[in-house]
């Protein structure tokens, strides 16, 4: 506890530091601009606080990968012709938050590793798979989006037969199709 409490100390110091030069400044009236800069605060994931729980990175549970993401846009004056991102009712990954970094400064990043988007872009997907941590290859969730703004998740557990449910309601090809693209681009990018 006291570690934690000496790192959080610092970091306020660095963070008083920079803050003397960073953000710069804007003009009267001058829109949020990249070079202003942007802060992410994100958890990488839950926990289950039960005595018998095991560890987070072994289960793919909502309380484990549902977490944090708040995102601001660094700006001394408060200004009416700001962009935001529209965060309130989608699902990101944590690729996003690097997509929507280089997006920002003005990158693009290519590749097959680079899956993430821009939470300055329209949102694109209706659903997103996690996986395990320790356990990618067994265990696995899609989160499909409803149209109230939440999702609903469906578990699957890998067995001898493939990839099945792990509750008692059998999910719809929607889910399927989900878990399936996932797997494909997960492979792709594992190639």
């Amino acid at each position: 506890e006291d570690i934690f409490l000496a790192l959080q100390r610092r970091a306020d110091d660095a963070a008083s530091g920079l803050a003397e030069f960073w953000p710069p400044h804007p003009q009267k009236g001058e829109a949020w601009r990249p070079e202003h800069g942007i802060a992410a605060y994100f958890g990488d994931h839950g926990e289950l606080l039960e005595e018998d729980a095991p560890p987070h990175g072994n289960v793919v549970v909502p309380e484990v990968t549902r977490t944090l993401l708040l995102l601001e846009q660094r700006f001394y004056a408060r200004s009416a012709n700001r962009t935001q991102p529209e965060l309130e009712g989608r699902q990101h990954r944590l690729a996003d938050i690097f997509a929507t970094v280089t997006d920002a400064v003005g990158l693009v990043a290519r590749g097959r590793l680079h899956v993430g988007r821009s939470l300055f872009r329209p949102a694109s997907k209706t659903s997103l798979t996690s996986f395990s941590f320790y356990r990618p290859d067994e265990l696995a969730a899609v989160h499909l989006q409803q149209g109230d703004s939440s999702a609903k998740v469906t578990t699957f557990q890998r067995g001898r037969t493939g990839w099945a449910p792990t509750g008692p309601v059998k999910p719809g090809k929607e889910v399927f199709d989900s878990l399936h693209a996932a797997l494909a681009e997960r492979d792709a990018v594992n190639s």
